[in-house]
């Protein structure tokens, strides 16, 4: 009974100490990281190149950040390489970037993510599984293709065996790029050249191109002979009128005319800096005709088309409008 009891104790000490360490966090899940892994490396048939593809794990179920420096750089040589990634999705993801090396600067290159490095070599090649795999195109487009890529061409398959990526080569016999390729058997003798067929139908005509250049002037040619006398002409414009003739003797004087009273002018007003001014005459009507004009010429070729102007007539008064402080006279004709 006694050591009933003392196991009874211990399992309740054991259960308050999973209790406790649940509740501290003792038993929390794993951290998810990012491991990087080499997809597939080709080199080429000259052994003067290697081809690299990495990819990469999140074991996590979110994406992960790991910005470039200890925990995101290559070696040897440059730590940032084109297309190296630094944003990293969940789960595996082969292919994802690729490095093209020169074997006769360098026979490896690593990546080290997390701590964690990934070095790909030339041996790794003879691996089957880091070889790229055999994958069919269709017909051929001016694109990049990855090493064992078939495509048709000019009726012949071809197998790309060359990683190229700064150029884009045509599958031809010549081209150290691709190789014919052969999915049965070998290719038989090439057979006589069979007959020319017939000639197509004309196809339509073009649209007109531009315009050349002028082209240099010729030399001059010779002085053609005299053509025939022409019809008279039209008879020439009316010349210049000649000079005055002397005056003639006086004639004799006419008879007197009618008399008129000739209005006099006003006495000398100045229009104030307003530019307009009201004038006050008991001989306005409103079909009265004002002459008004500055005195001695006070525009000074100032403003010449600035009055003085009359821009409206009443019984008994006018106004004026013209240039600041000039002075000025009018006359009144009914």
């Amino acid at each position: 009974m006694f050591k009933s009891a003392i196991l009874k104790v211990r399992r309740l000490v054991f259960l308050m100490g999973v209790l406790a360490a649940v509740s501290s966090g003792a038993l929390a899940q794993p951290v998810a990281t990012v491991i990087p892994i080499v997809s597939s490396v080709y080199v080429n048939p000259q052994k003067t190149r290697m081809f690299v593809f990495f990819g990469y794990i999140n074991t996590g179920s979110s994406p992960i950040n790991r910005t470039f420096g200890p925990h995101n750089f290559m070696s040897p040589g440059a730590e940032i390489l084109p297309g190296q990634p630094f944003f990293f999705l969940p789960g595996r993801r082969d292919y994802k970037w690729d490095n093209l090396i020169d074997l006769s600067q360098q026979t490896l290159l690593t990546w080290t993510l997390n701590g964690m490095p990934v070095t790909a070599t030339p041996d790794l090649a003879n691996n089957p599984i880091y070889q790229f795999p055999m994958t069919w195109h269709g017909r051929w487009l001016r694109d990049v293709y990855l090493p064992n890529s078939v495509v048709s061409h000019n009726g012949s398959l071809w197998i790309m065996v060359e990683a190229s990526k700064d150029y884009l080569p045509e599958p031809s016999p010549t081209s150290p790029d691709w190789k014919p390729f052969d999915p049965g058997g070998f290719n038989g003798t090439i057979g006589p050249q069979g007959p020319q067929g017939e000639t197509g139908l004309t196809g339509p005509q073009g649209i007109q191109g531009p315009q050349g250049e002028t082209g240099l002037p010729g030399p001059k040619g010779d002085t053609g002979p005299q053509g025939a006398k022409g019809d008279t002409g039209s008879k020439g414009a009316t010349g210049a009128t000649g000079p005055q003739g002397p005056m003639g003797p006086q004639g004799p004087t006419g008879p007197t005319g009618p008399t008129v009273n000739f209005p006099g002018f006003s006495a000398a007003l100045k229009i104030p800096k307003s530019g307009t001014l009201t004038v006050q005459d008991a001989k306005v009507t409103p079909s009265s005709v004002i002459y008004v004009q500055y005195i001695g010429g006070q525009s000074n070729g100032l403003l010449p088309n600035l009055g003085p102007n009359v821009v409206e007539v009443k019984a008994g008064q006018f106004v004026v409008r013209g240039r600041a402080q000039a002075s000025f006279r009018y006359i009144v004709f009914d």
